[in-house]
């Protein structure tokens, strides 16, 4: 299934190809597409889509701003026991889907994660910083192998399973121009709170490329990202149980140590692209402490889509322990 909103072109460039799947005939599958409440013509390359397409292809509507919202809405009316999510702007191989579907023969297989790899559009790829490659990377190598996390871009689940875990949390993901996140990693923790022997498996064989605009991609909304991320992180952890709180705080804990080290060494002689890198590290660490200390609210202080979000991420835990900033 896949999530849109206001990307009615690449939306036509992905559904194109999408039915070209290597899989036999006896393997049935739909495209379930969810309009995000687009403003462009994806209506129009939805229907044209459903139309013309060889593979049963449905269009959802959800108004409501949110992914997390939006996937819930498509997964719930999918018909299929299997859960594959793609990116709008994202081109899978010939061979992902059956990759996947060869990936959950193990029954304690509970998500599968594909590859994930940049595909450079409307320009070059030295026009790219590597961080933003870094972002739309998700390898593990050239073999499956066991993971905890994994990338909200190529994943799939058991859809008993969506149903056992009450879907994607709705107060996190992204929602419009606010760039917090989390939804697709809340349920990789949720996969590992389930009794039993579940797992989270790396499958490279259902490659999937990300496409990527260098225009798009600019310094500050590297820095905006990497903020939120930390904001996210911080709210991710204040779900776990009080141990697992103290263990990951321990870890960011020297995380910000040695990235603090390397700042301090950069100082010195550093290129520029290890320059944005710290820089990147630095607003992250920054978001995390801010919410951990004051709540989301304090952290987001100033940002438009604050009162929209705060309310979501408020009611995670009944309330934030911390007051509204005046």
């Amino acid at each position: 299934m896949i999530c849109t909103r206001d990307r009615a072109d690449a939306l036509a460039a992905l559904l194109r190809g999408l039915p070209d799947q290597a899989l036999s005939k006896a393997t049935a599958w739909e495209i379930i597409v969810v309009d995000n409440g687009s403003k462009d013509h994806t209506e129009r390359v939805l229907r044209e889509a459903a139309r013309t397409s060889p593979i049963p292809l449905r269009a959802l509507s959800q108004p409501e701003a949110g992914l997390s919202a939006a996937r819930n809405r498509g997964w719930r009316a999918a018909e299929g026991r299997l859960i594959a999510f793609l990116d709008d702007d994202s081109t899978p191989e010939p061979g992902w889907l059956q990759a996947l579907l060869d990936s959950f023969a193990a029954p304690e297989v509970t998500a599968v994660a594909g590859r994930l790899l940049p595909q450079v559009t409307g320009g070059r790829a030295d026009e790219i910083d590597p961080n933003w490659l870094a972002i739309y990377t998700f390898d593990h190598g050239d073999a499956p192998r066991e993971i905890r996390e994994l990338t909200g871009a190529n994943m799939s689940f058991r859809r008993s399973f969506l149903v056992e875990a009450g879907g994607l949390d709705e107060r996190l993901g992204r929602i419009g121009d606010c760039l917090l996140a989390g939804d697709d990693n809340d349920l990789c923790h949720a996969v590992q709170r389930t009794p039993g022997a579940k797992h989270i498996l790396y499958q490279p064989g259902a490659l999937a490329h990300h496409r990527l605009q260098p225009s798009t991609l600019t310094d500050a909304l590297l820095l905006k990202r990497s903020y939120c991320g930390g904001i996210s992180n911080a709210v991710l952890d204040r779900k776990t149980s009080a141990a697992e709180q103290l263990t990951r705080a321990a870890r960011r804990a020297l995380a910000m140590l040695f990235w603090g080290g390397r700042t301090l060494a950069a100082r010195i002689n550093s290129s520029q692209r290890q320059q944005l890198q710290l820089a990147a590290r630095r607003e992250e660490f920054s978001g995390y402490v801010k919410e951990r200390t004051g709540g989301v609210t304090r952290a987001c202080r100033g940002c438009p889509m604050r009162p929209l979000r705060a309310g979501r991420i408020a009611s995670l835990e009944g309330a934030l322990p911390h007051p509204e900033p005046r």
